[in-house]
């Protein structure tokens, strides 16, 4: 597999845009690039637009070689592709960096995959759980089998188990503790309090535009909590049991595939412990991710350079060369 070849890996996530391109020789061509607070509109709604704020985020990457790197990986959120499933902004967006990033091969991916490729190390069948404040679900062989649970980027109707999860349930057991009702935490309502404010003003929590942000970093404060607190125990457990399920449910068609979890709340350790014991019931076992999605797309990037074809799956992967959209 190549080593040398120019290459650009572009990411777009929570906390804004990072994109890296190597040269030819192995050298660095414009080295790394960072672009924070970068975000998208969303397929069904401007996916040109979305094209060209890319580019030229990217540009001076692009600019910075001699001739247009042979391959471009863009990694997205899996929600923003899954957003254009049912019309063409997934294919317009492809085509436009396509065309005007002037690669020999062009791939968008959905972030899980690019979270399975580096947790691998390499681009092979497995199962990955992406967990921060949403969660996604995706096992996959790279052929016949493309199954993703959760992960439908909705606050309070998926991301069962996620970051944005866990803080809501935290945030409702404060609650509770406050009216003097079964199910409160005293703890958790001294905790969110603290953090927060009086609890007249969580509402507006939800609505704000980073409501699940804000979730996710409560949800390191309930697995704090945990520790000593019965109830927050018992959130993160069952956050784990939800876990378990999605990740039983997404390889229910390959069950002997390697399974590997990445994610910031696994840094958590109420979180981890209990996820590790939820799977454990199941009979399934985490492997230890070796890489995360940065290196997941440089990965993808060397083995479309090396000749090797990745498949044309939309909406987790879409593929262009100069043949066209694939």
């Amino acid at each position: 597999m190549s080593n040398t070849a120019d290459i650009l890996i572009t990411g777009v996530g929570a906390n804004g845009l990072t994109a890296w391109r190597r040269g030819d020789g192995g050298g660095l061509t414009g080295g790394d690039l960072e672009v924070p607070g970068a975000t998208l509109v969303g397929l069904a709604e401007d996916a040109s637009g979305d094209a060209t704020r890319l580019l030229a985020a990217v540009d001076p990457l692009l600019s910075s070689g001699a001739s247009s790197p042979r391959v471009c990986v863009w990694v997205l959120p899996a929600g923003y592709l899954l957003a254009g499933l049912d019309g063409p902004g997934g294919s317009l967006l492809l085509e436009q960096l396509h065309a005007q990033a002037g690669p020999a091969t062009t791939v968008v991916v959905a972030e899980p995959v690019a979270a399975l490729v580096g947790a691998l190390g390499e681009v092979a069948p497995g199962v990955v759980v992406a967990l921060g404040a949403d969660v996604v679900i995706l096992a996959t062989d790279f052929d016949q089998v493309w199954r993703q649970v959760d992960g439908w980027g909705v606050t309070g109707l998926s991301g069962r188990g996620s970051g944005a999860w866990i803080g809501g349930e935290g945030l409702a057991a404060a609650l509770r503790a406050a009216d003097g009702v079964p199910g409160g935490s005293a703890a958790l309502l001294r905790a969110a309090t603290a953090r927060f404010g009086p609890q007249g003003r969580w509402s507006m929590l939800l609505t704000s535009p980073d409501a699940a942000a804000t979730l996710t970093g409560f949800a390191a404060v309930v697995g704090d909590v945990a520790a000593d607190d019965p109830v927050a125990e018992q959130i993160c457990r069952a956050a784990a049991e939800h876990l378990a399920d999605s990740v039983q449910a997404a390889r229910r068609d390959l069950p002997h595939l390697p399974v590997c979890a990445v994610g910031g709340l696994l840094f958590v350790d109420a979180v981890r412990v209990s996820l590790a014991s939820s799977l454990g019931k199941r009979r399934i076992f985490l492997s230890p991710a070796l890489g995360g999605v940065g290196e997941g797309g440089r990965i993808m990037a060397d083995y479309v350079a090396a000749r090797r074809a990745l498949p044309h799956r939309p909406p987790l992967v879409w593929r262009s060369d100069r043949r066209g959209v694939l």
